[in-house]
């Protein structure tokens, strides 16, 4: 019984190791295929050394090979979740044409800004959606 126990909490301290793995990794280099490489390789490694321990716990003959199946499925799910959610992209937008009110904003550090002038709404409700200008002391909000 306690194999089994340090087979599935082996299982959860890989995924949290291979995700704490995974940001680290991210936060000294911005390549997604290293750092999510890197966090893959943690997860499996860790859920193959705890599985093989519980294997063995559990009096299992080919411990070894029983961890190293359990390790791959674990990485085979990983893969699979991650392609299904943050690793499918964003669909193709269409090209579209700018409206043709658009107007630059020329900035004193070169860039350029495109906008749309929006006439103001009125009556009950109606506040400005944004404030562009710098606030200075004593402007009020």
């Amino acid at each position: 019984m306690l194999g089994v126990a340090v087979i599935v909490v082996g299982i959860v301290v890989a995924i949290v190791l291979g995700v704490l793995a995974t940001g680290a990794v991210a936060y000294l280099v911005a390549d997604p295929a290293l750092f999510l490489g890197a966090g893959l390789v943690v997860a499996v490694g860790v859920c193959f050394l705890l599985s093989r321990w519980g294997f063995g716990l559990s009096g299992v003959r080919r411990a070894t090979s029983s961890a190293a199946g359990l390790a791959a499925a674990v990485g085979v799910a990983i893969v699979a979740l991650a392609a299904m959610t943050i690793l499918d992209p964003f669909p193709v937008q269409p090209k579209a044409d700018a409206p043709k009110d658009v107007q630059y904003w020329e900035l004193p550090t070169g860039s350029r800004i495109a906008y749309v002038h929006a006439a103001a709404a009125t009556g009950p409700g109606a506040e400005a959606a944004g404030d562009l200008r710098p606030r200075r002391p004593g402007d009020p909000g």
